[in-house]
């Protein structure tokens, strides 16, 4: 998916953005800011909204937390875009599970330029 290719081009300064994100809710750790930028690409950020922080939590950590925290949060910003496009009804269900499948398999692909591309976010 060339999307996630640009995500990755975009990941250090969204990084950067996310880290520096002011929130009064408590529950938005790194993790969930990061997820938020890429919400944001494709939909408005006060639509994030409950069914997507939980949807996040509960669908992702466990699923890459064994690749480390560069590979979480890289998936939290490409499953936050790809939840943006879902609400706006840019891509249906079936579309959205095979974007999860093609993740998966991008972040064990491109791990090396992920983990750079945290590095250089994180400076």
């Amino acid at each position: 998916m060339r999307d996630f290719e640009e995500l990755l081009e975009h990941f250090p300064k969204q990084l950067v953005v996310a880290a520096k994100a002011k929130t009064e809710e408590p529950r938005h750790d790194m993790t969930t800011r990061i997820a938020i930028r890429g919400f944001s690409v494709h939909s408005r950020i006060y639509k994030w909204a409950a069914p997507q922080f939980l949807y996040l939590h509960k669908n992702l950590l466990e699923r890459y937390e064994a690749f480390g925290p560069e590979a979480v949060s890289f998936a939290a910003f490409a499953v936050g875009y790809m939840l943006g496009l879902a609400l706006e009804n840019k891509i249906d269900t079936g579309e959205f599970k095979a974007g999860e499948i093609h993740l998966e398999q991008f972040v064990m692909l491109h791990l090396p330029g992920i983990r750079a591309g945290w590095r250089e976010g994180w400076g």
